[in-house]
């Protein structure tokens, strides 16, 4: 039997998993990973010729001192350009394959499988049924490393062709080419396809496409490779292992758990970090909260020396959810100037005039985001800038401004003044202003404006800021008032 299982290995190109031999040599179709192992296991736990690692896989040990390099084994590129939620119910296929023998780059092929109309009408794709595919490629898919930029989605893919075709289907050893460049390169994090490949061969044109795609994965991979050898890295399952090395750090240092982090808001806000002695060590401002704070746990690489000290320094994490990144980036600059953090690198941010005067004063008129599940009013933040003053009145749309608006805008028209101020209050006044000004020019594709000086007086503009109020367009995009505001008939 055990002869069996080696000549098992030997086709699958030196190694399988426990539930492939089960199913493959002893015939049980149905076994679980837990039956296949206390099948198998028995058998080659003192086989001198085989070892297990650990991972439910089993692999053949190369004779008489042969250099235990397997890279020498079949790769396969896999692509598709489906999504999992189409794939999942998809009865055709839109598939790319790159076969490497031997680790050599090979002929990429690209196929439209299954029945009925095709997914795509170009002429690199060749028709094929599931049954016509699964022939031409289930050994080679069986016994090769299958590689993928999008490994999720490819693996899916082949197994609902294999269950379209009622056939089993188990990958010998599969690694995601993103978390293998990342490692090997020593990347911050998993990097984009055409950021590496220019990163990588800075000299070579990048063309969007399933095929072309494959091509700058293949070039990819045999440059990983060949770092990899450098590094010690000779087998395809040490790559494998490598590729998903775990790049979570380890939270028990702090008064906080990895689920805490994940349960952030996806919201605009500030976090402050705060070390042991409850200094606060550093500020910082985020559209989505979660995502950003999440980008603080990884594995840093060695040049990244501002991430390892705030790690190494890192207790407590408290956090302040805004209604807009501009309230967040305002908040920010408030927390940086009141506890001037070690680790922010400007503590007084934003002081440079980085934008026009004459873009530093208006009206602006900021939809608030709102949950669709939740049947709350809409609301607005108006923001009234001046060069030397920043003011704001968040107003509800199911309500009339009133008298709020009419106060604000009465404060709004007066000359500033800044004899009312310290010389260091109006400097944080002058830097809110950058910021706001910066901020909304850069935001201005959604945002409303009115200019000042097209209005005749406080009650022209607080007509005109009706009138936008009323414009159910100001949730998509921005609006600006071309025709005089009508009075309202008394």
């Amino acid at each position: 039997m055990r002869d069996k299982i080696h000549a098992f290995l030997l086709q699958c190109g030196g190694q399988a998993s426990s539930i492939a031999i089960a199913r493959a040599v002893f015939h049980l179709r149905h076994a679980s990973v837990l039956q296949a192992e206390k099948i198998v296991t028995p058998l080659l736990r003192d086989d001198a010729r085989v070892r297990n690692d650990g991972l439910g896989n089993w692999h053949l040990v190369p004779v008489n001192g042969a250099a235990e390099n397997n890279m020498r084994l079949s790769a396969c590129l896999i692509e598709t350009p489906m999504r999992p939620v189409e794939i999942k119910q998809a009865r055709s296929m839109v598939l790319g394959l790159c076969y490497m023998p031997q680790g050599e780059t090979g002929e990429i092929a690209a196929y439209n499988i299954g029945a009925g109309h095709a997914m795509t009408t170009e002429t690199v794709f060749s028709e094929k049924t599931v049954s016509e595919f699964w022939q031409l490629w289930s050994e080679r898919l069986q016994q090769a490393v299958l590689v993928s930029w999008n490994l999720r989605s490819s693996l899916l893919a082949l197994r609902r062709l294999a269950a379209m075709n009622r056939r089993p289907f188990l990958p010998m050893t599969t690694i995601a080419l993103p978390k293998l460049a990342q490692h090997l390169l020593q990347l911050p994090r998993a990097p984009k396809l055409p950021a590496l490949y220019a990163r990588m061969f800075a000299h070579r044109p990048w063309h969007d496409g399933l095929v072309d795609c494959l091509n700058a994965e293949s070039e990819i991979l045999t440059e990983l490779v060949r770092r990899g050898e450098a590094q010690g890295l000779t087998t395809w399952e040490q790559l494998a292992t490598y590729a998903r090395q775990d790049t979570r750090v380890n939270f028990g240092s702090y008064d906080f758990d990895e689920r805490f982090v994940g349960q952030l808001p996806e919201a605009p806000g500030v976090y402050l970090m705060k070390n042991a002695k409850g200094k606060v060590i550093y500020v910082g401002k985020a559209a989505n909260l979660r995502k950003r704070v999440q980008n603080y746990f990884r594995q840093p690489t060695p040049e990244d020396v501002k991430l390892q000290r705030q790690q190494t320094e890192l207790k407590t994490l408290h956090y302040e959810v805004h209604d807009t990144e501009l309230e967040a980036l305002l908040r920010e600059q408030a927390l940086i100037r009141r506890f001037k953090p070690a680790l922010n690198r400007q503590r007084l941010i934003h002081a440079e005039n980085a934008t026009q005067p004459q873009k530093k004063s208006g009206i602006f008129i900021v939809p608030l985001p709102r949950d669709p599940a939740v049947t709350a009013p809409q609301r607005v933040m108006i923001y009234f800038v001046k060069p030397h003053k920043l003011t704001k009145l968040m107003l509800v749309l199911r309500r009339k401004p009133g008298k709020r608006l009419h106060k604000t805008l009465a404060a709004f028209w007066q000359k500033h003044s800044a004899a009312n101020s310290s010389e260091k209050e109006a400097r944080f006044e002058v830097e809110q202003v950058e910021i706001a000004a910066r901020w909304l020019q850069q935001n201005r594709h959604w945002i409303s404006r009115i200019d000042p000086d097209d209005c005749a007086d406080v009650q022209d503009a607080e007509k005109k800021i009706a009138a936008l109020l009323r414009a159910p367009e100001i949730f998509e995009s921005s609006v600006r008032l071309l025709s005089p505001v009508v009075p309202e008939k008394g």
